[in-house]
């Protein structure tokens, strides 16, 4: 486990409205318990499940907030699994100095021996996992090439419905039936691109032939 610590010079007057089972050291204590769980300040317990690639909402799951419900600040920022590690960003209060310890990147943060430690919450939080961001981008991808696709299909309807008033009105047609026929077709292909295998990454685009 990777942990990159944010250092905050500690006020005591900040937590003196918190919750009596919340606990906020003065100078952080975190422990990490296995390869997926850490306690902070032998108060809170956060497992992080290797299954979840991406933590969107890590810091309210963790946050510390007082007795009337206003969050004073997140025991975890940020967190995400990489190559079978988690990596974690997190506060870290100190009293005197920190210019010691502080390096401004990852540390190696190694499975804790004090096996009495008591924590009073016990968090499993939550994410989106690979399956979950890779879902998400093909809807995405998807909804902006349905849009492209429309606006290329909206002159085609159109040159489509001016055709059809000018038939029913008896009028001679600006289009040739022929042509007719091809923008029929352009229109369908539009509308059955969704349905190509490589559809939204791979599409071929109809060829409008009139």
């Amino acid at each position: 486990m990777k942990v990159k610590f944010i250092p905050i010079a500690f006020n005591p007057y900040a937590f003196s409205n918190l919750p009596p089972d919340v606990i906020v050291n003065s100078e952080t204590i975190i422990n990490q318990i296995s390869e997926d769980t850490i306690s902070i300040d032998d108060s809170d317990e956060f497992t992080l499940p290797k299954g979840i690639s991406t933590f969107t909402d890590v810091r309210e799951q963790t946050a510390v907030k007082d007795i009337d419900g206003n969050t004073l600040f997140s025991r975890i920022t940020e967190a995400h699994w990489t190559d079978g590690e988690l990596y974690i960003t997190a506060p870290l209060f100190y009293v005197s100095e920190f210019s010691s310890w502080y390096t401004g990147e990852y540390q190696t943060l190694e499975v804790s021996t004090n096996t009495s430690i008591s924590k009073t919450r016990k968090i499993i939080c939550a994410g989106e996992t690979s399956d979950d961001i890779e879902a998400a981008r093909i809807v995405t991808a998807s909804a902006e090439l349905k849009a492209k696709r429309n606006a290329l299909m909206q002159p085609v309807i159109n040159r489509i419905d001016r055709y059809r008033n000018q038939s029913a009105l008896g009028v001679t047609t600006t289009d040739s039936a022929d042509t007719y026929k091809a923008l029929l077709q352009a229109l369908e292909d539009y509308r059955s691109m969704p349905e190509q295998a490589g559809f939204p990454e791979v599409v071929t685009w109809p060829e409008i032939r009139y």
